[in-house]
């Protein structure tokens, strides 16, 4: 499942890199994903990339208080703000071997199910408009 996700990520940064013309060098994750350790390898093993983990899980939270510091003053702009208020906490280096399976997962099977079942959506949303409150997930999930 976690792979399904990491791939589905694959391709908007294709798009993403498509549209500013050059690749990434590496990512950085936060939030929830970055709290999983198997979900950070997976991620720097699918994208050939290190993986950056800020010592701030939230970094949502951090940006606003960011905001604040520069609009208050505090730091004279964005960059001194990043550079006063951040920090990384762990790096993830792909592994070779696994980046290699992931490589032959994504373009020999992932990229060719994934248009097998594009069809498939079109039903999926009929049932869901068919069954809403059916359809719909516990609120505390």
């Amino acid at each position: 499942m976690l792979e399904g996700i990491i791939f589905a990520l694959k391709d908007g940064a294709k798009i993403t890199t498509d549209k500013l013309g050059g690749p990434f060098t590496k990512l950085r994750v936060s939030g929830g994903g970055s709290q999983s350790r198997t979900a950070l390898q997976i991620t720097a093993d699918v994208f050939n990339l290190p993986v950056e983990v800020p010592s701030v899980n939230e970094t949502g939270m951090l940006g606003a208080t960011m905001n604040a510091a520069v609009g208050l003053g505090y730091y004279s702009n964005y960059e001194a703000a990043v550079a006063g208020m951040t920090s990384i906490r762990e790096v993830i280096q792909p592994i070779p071997r696994n980046r290699d399976l992931y490589e032959h997962l994504y373009n020999r099977i992932y990229r060719k199910m994934y248009s097998q079942l594009k069809p498939l959506y079109k039903d999926l949303a009929d049932i869901a408009e068919k069954y809403p409150k059916e359809m719909k997930p516990p609120a505390n999930s």
